[in-house]
């Protein structure tokens, strides 16, 4: 998504009044696209989709299958499964971000959504940073090599490394306590 666009979240639900309470909870922070059966869901997925909201219980094509479609395609989209069926073993190898069973309050869709964008955030920060830190070390392997003094590039690139790892604990901390640790163990670790 880029920098300053309203991420889009993508409402499949067959029950008119579930979808539309869903979109009144996320609508002042995020752009709504709804769909009311699988098959306008398919019709609807494109790459601009950032987080779907998934009903796994509909008529004709079911929110598993669309699932299924979603990995097949591979969207690089977030996907929560929001249904009133109790999840059982089924799930394990089903590849979704997270599972809310019906009711759902505001508060947990909105957190669950803020979150996972947070994950999104979390892992392009990473992948910048790791590509930083390489070609830092890499830079920095070159010039005491040669004996040569640091350059202005290679000071630039400390300063981004160090950014981004400031970048990367600011999105840490806007994770849920447990999830935080997680994050901030395996980070510290790499």
């Amino acid at each position: 998504m880029p920098t300053g666009e309203r991420p889009t979240i993508l409402i499949v639900e067959d029950e008119e009044n579930v979808a539309e309470s869903y979109q009144l909870y996320l609508d002042s922070d995020y752009e709504i696209l709804l769909a009311s059966s699988g098959g306008e869901a398919l019709v609807t997925l494109d790459s601009s989709i950032d987080v779907v909201l998934l009903d796994r219980r509909m008529p004709g094509l079911s929110g598993d299958e669309v699932l299924e479609h979603i990995q097949d395609m591979e969207y690089d989209c977030r996907v929560v499964m929001v249904t009133a069926v109790d999840p059982a073993g089924e799930i394990v190898e089903m590849p979704f971000d997270d599972y809310l069973t019906k009711p759902v309050s505001q508060e947990a869709l909105a957190d669950t959504v803020e979150e996972l964008l947070l994950l999104d955030e979390y892992e392009e920060l990473l992948s910048e940073y790791n590509a930083v830190v390489k070609t830092y070390a890499t830079l920095k392997s070159q010039l005491s090599q040669h004996g040569l003094e640091e350059t202005q590039e290679v000071d630039e690139l400390e300063q981004r490394k160090e950014a981004l790892r400031g970048q990367i604990n600011d999105v840490i901390d806007g994770l849920d306590e447990e999830m935080a640790a997680v994050f901030r163990e395996a980070h510290h670790a790499g």
